[in-house]
């Protein structure tokens, strides 16, 4: 197969069909290693289908565009069907052929049943329909506009994208967000919440508690900013850090004072995990700051050992949110994760654009989140392209909810305040 570049991708080939079958009967020399070690017998009847016929379609392969001489189209069911011979040289797999037209793939054999619509004989090669690259070779593939792609990259669980509304910091209550509060994660689950955007940080112990920032935590437990450092100096406030004027608590600091406060009750990971085990449909997109080591690391052997003591199954529906391709590759050394979020926030992608295509491809991660402004056409509709899913952050209204999805092609959004089912009536890009 020649060469195919984005721009060339729509041109059609037509008198070239005939030979490209012809020369693939012959066999192949690609890193397919293709090995047909009997030539099907020519007396062989030729299954031909009135429906079926060579198309010609920009077709790309493990992000590589090819022109498409070997596909079918079936007319009737609007179905393509692939050469495997032609495109187990782009996915790195071996095909090969025994005798009596027995086919191989990596070492499985391909099944043939007869009036089997997933697979047909043309021209004496063996085509594979979309639905068995899918379910029986375990390919991904996707279609949009007059465009085909198909990868074997990793196969993570994406099934929690059926909800499209993320509730940050646990959602709001009594109209005030940022709280990670129990009674706004009781609440919003309660009027139909499932995807839970939750704030981590550690204690000076190294326990870790549900929260946004320090500073947050002071003033939702009434606590008055720090009057001196760690060396008992006193402090300026209006040249004093952050940090320095919100240092963090102890895990039993925290604990006291989180009891005595009479507006909300601030969780631990602990007791989020644990809201988890009492609801089974509830999924956790951790935001926890860090993008470098060993924060990273210290963090989520944290997470990870806390759950699996409480329950391991919960570690299922947790998707770690990841700011750079370094947490990333950590992440997954760490934990098989189901299913992951690549976040755009903490970078410009558009210094990373190739980096972060080529990580979460390989990997498998098909969601990302942003906020609308870098939310950049040039990476995002390559992505939704392929199957990924874009989530922007963050909307408490609906005025322009409508007009900045469909705009940018986004799918979901993060929100504090609005229901779950805003989206019901916006159509997915």
């Amino acid at each position: 197969m020649r060469n195919f570049s984005p721009q060339n991708k729509f041109i059609h080939i037509g008198p070239m069909i005939y030979l490209c079958c012809l020369l693939l009967l012959g066999g192949c020399d690609s890193p397919a290693e293709f090995e047909e070690t009997t030539q099907p017998s020519k007396e062989e009847p030729i299954v031909v289908q009135n429906n079926l016929h060579p198309y010609s379609i920009a077709l790309e392969i493990n992000d590589k565009w090819y022109s498409g001489e070997e596909i079918l189209y079936d007319s009737i069911n609007e179905q393509y069907y692939f050469s495997p011979v032609s495109i187990a040289p782009y996915l790195d797999c071996t095909i090969r052929c025994e005798a009596g037209g027995v086919y191989y793939w990596n070492g499985t054999p391909i099944e043939q049943k007869e009036d089997d619509p997933k697979t047909v004989k043309y021209q004496d090669l063996l085509y594979l329909s979309e639905d068995y690259l899918t379910d029986d070779l375990g390919l991904n593939i996707y279609k949009h506009n007059n465009e085909i792609y198909i990868d074997n990259y990793p196969k993570l669980d994406y099934s929690w994208v059926k909800y499209r509304t993320v509730f940050h910091s646990c959602g709001s209550i009594n109209h005030e967000a940022y709280t990670n509060s129990y009674e706004a994660l009781e609440q919003t689950y309660a009027d139909g919440g499932r995807l839970f955007e939750v704030d981590l940080l550690l204690t000076t112990d190294q326990i870790p508690i549900c929260g946004h920032d320090w500073k947050r935590v002071y003033n939702l437990l009434g606590l008055p900013e720090a009057k001196t450092n760690a060396l008992g100096k006193p402090l300026n406030p209006k040249t004093a850090s952050k940090e320095e004027l919100y240092p963090p608590l102890s895990y039993d600091e925290f604990i006291h004072y989180r009891d005595v406060c009479e507006d909300f009750t601030l969780m631990s990971y602990e007791e989020l995990i644990q809201f988890m085990q009492e609801h089974d449909d509830m999924y956790l997109i951790t935001d926890t700051k860090d993008a470098e080591e060993p924060g990273i690391s210290q963090m989520f052997k944290l997470l990870i050992s806390i759950a699996k003591e409480k329950d391991p199954s919960v570690l299922n529906r947790v998707i770690p949110q990841i700011y750079n391709t370094q947490m990333g590759e950590i992440l997954f050394r760490l934990y098989d994760w189901n299913s992951m979020i690549f976040t755009l926030y903490q970078m410009y992608p558009y210094d990373h654009y190739g980096d972060i295509y080529t990580f979460s491809r390989t990997h498998g991660i098909k969601v990302f989140t942003s906020t609308l402004f870098r939310a950049d056409p040039i990476f995002i509709n390559p992505m939704v392209d392929r199957g990924a899913y874009l989530y922007l952050h963050t909307f408490n209204t609906m005025e322009e909810v409508e007009e900045s999805l469909l705009s940018n092609r986004a799918y979901g959004i993060y929100t504090d305040f609005l229901p779950y089912d805003c989206l019901d009536d916006i159509p997915c890009p």
